[in-house]
């Protein structure tokens, strides 16, 4: 799972990044409780893009060593897949913007 916009750099220790550079309202919780203010996220370049299709690839992979029959993909809710799919989220104008089938 890649938690996209929906998460505070205090969180995951990782910069927020989407598919492109869009402010939105909500909140994430650190491990206190507290209520962190969304950031605006980074958005993802070529290379950003194929080292979480590998990591996502090789998550799937040991999924299956381990004897899962399935693997889900979580595209919704903000999540990092969603943010490509979702027009409010992904406004750029190069190979991964546009429509879904781009």
């Amino acid at each position: 799972m890649h938690a996209g916009w929906n998460t505070h750099e205090k969180v995951t220790g990782l910069p927020v990044v989407s598919a492109s550079a869009v402010d939105h309202r909500g909140w994430a919780h650190d491990a206190e409780g507290n209520r962190l203010p969304y950031e605006t996220p980074v958005p993802l370049d070529a290379e950003g893009l194929a080292r979480i299709r590998a990591d996502f690839a090789a998550a799937a992979r040991r999924a299956v060593d381990a004897g899962l029959d399935g693997v889900e993909l979580h595209s919704a809710n903000g999540y990092l897949l969603h943010s490509f799919l979702a027009p409010n989220s992904n406004i750029r104008d190069d190979e991964y913007g546009g429509s879904p089938e781009n």
